[in-house]
């Protein structure tokens, strides 16, 4: 119990939630973190536009991976400004 608790205290949770949560946008995004941060902010959003338009529930999408792709491009859209 008290490793756990030492564990929770430090920022390594929160640390490794982030780094979850990233490869999880990432997945999302259909990209890797070296192509991320190869590409620019341009070709980042030619990216997402290409991605939403096989997404999205008009053109026979899923509706929740579409919303889940724009909260990803959101996301990492702040990192490439």
């Amino acid at each position: 119990m008290i490793s756990h608790i030492t564990y929770c205290n430090n920022n390594s949770f929160w640390l490794f939630f982030r780094k979850i949560l990233q490869e999880l946008q990432f997945k999302t995004m259909d990209i890797s973190a070296d192509e991320f941060s190869r590409i620019g902010k341009k070709e980042f959003t030619l990216l997402f536009r290409r991605k939403a338009q096989e997404l999205h529930p008009d053109k026979g999408g899923n509706h929740e991976a579409f919303i889940a792709l724009q909260q990803a491009y959101q996301i990492l859209i702040c990192r490439k400004t």
